[in-house]
């Protein structure tokens, strides 16, 4: 696990977003620099939320078709748990409204604990918080997250060579 950051640095690394920007935080003792890179596969993405998010306590990535991609858990049936409650949340909501439309953002907050749900681009994350989270806080790092996962590489097509004319 990385050394923790300052608030400064943590700052810094939610707001930049572009291959190759490099930034510098200065920590109060010594300057860091940060690299980023645009784009990162899931597991990576949902370390660097857990990381910078204190708020944050675990986290579930859904592919469109609600299969966990990726989970802070080390427990698969916690994550699928937690990405099935975050689906039902979803469904509920959309339930409510009048007019069909998807729902893109949920969140509930309890006593104890705050669910999230955002969902963007054909995927779904949900993480829970300890109690009284900042909602806009958590909603921005989470959609931060969904963009910064990497597409799934497609198999490239081979075109076919040319034919001779002699093969003709």
């Amino acid at each position: 696990m990385s050394t923790p950051r300052s608030g400064r640095e943590a700052d810094a690394f939610r707001g930049l977003r572009a291959t190759g920007i490099r930034a510098s935080a200065d920590s109060g003792l010594a300057q860091r620099e940060l690299v980023v890179s645009s784009f990162v596969d899931v597991a990576q993405a949902l370390a660097e939320l857990v990381e910078l998010s204190s708020q944050v306590t675990r986290a579930v990535v859904l592919d469109s078709d609600g299969s966990v991609l990726g989970s802070t858990t080390e427990d698969l049936a916690e994550g699928e748990v937690l990405g099935a409650v975050a689906l039902d949340l979803l469904a509920a909501a959309s339930d409510l409204r009048s007019e069909p439309a998807e729902v893109t953002r949920a969140e509930v907050e309890l006593a104890e604990v705050g669910l999230f749900v955002i969902r963007s681009g054909g995927r779904t994350i949900a993480a829970t918080t300890g109690p009284a989270p900042t909602a806009g806080l958590v909603a921005y790092d989470l959609r931060t997250c969904l963009d910064r996962i990497d597409e799934p590489q497609k198999p490239k097509r081979r075109r076919a060579a040319p034919r001779s004319k002699e093969s003709a």
